[in-house]
């Protein structure tokens, strides 16, 4: 299994993004891994195990963009009810909650995600 790790910097408040695998974070700990006493943990996140149209990994918490013959949106991957899946809201259906395999069928691109809200705005 694959973590995204979104990592500040406590004294520069830089943020960085690691990814480990929890095989290797079990084994090494994080402190072989990153410097623990100069950085935080902001977020973790995991890998869905998919890939969007242009082979990027898709983790939880990405905002995406999607297309299909019916809808063009934006929406953002979560871990709901044992699964990972979509949370997109629709004018005419409200939110909902579908799983993530069903919509890489379409166009669906990675485009950010919700730890970075200030280089795609607040989508979510």
């Amino acid at each position: 299994m694959k973590i995204r790790y979104i990592l500040q910097n406590i004294n520069t408040n830089e943020i960085h993004e690691r990814i480990y695998y929890l095989d290797i974070i079990e084994r090494e700990g994080l402190k072989a891994l990153f410097d623990t006493e100069n950085y935080a943990i902001k977020y973790r996140d995991r890998f869905t195990g998919m890939l969007d149209n242009n082979r990027q990994e898709i983790y939880e918490n990405d905002i995406f963009r999607y297309t299909s013959k019916k809808y063009s949106s934006r929406g953002r991957v979560l871990f709901k009810k044992g699964m990972f899946g979509v949370s997109v809201s629709r004018k005419d259906e409200g939110d909902k909650f579908i799983e993530l395999n069903k919509y890489l069928k379409h166009d669906l691109t990675v485009i950010g995600s919700v730890h970075k809200k200030e280089k795609y705005g607040n989508i979510i």
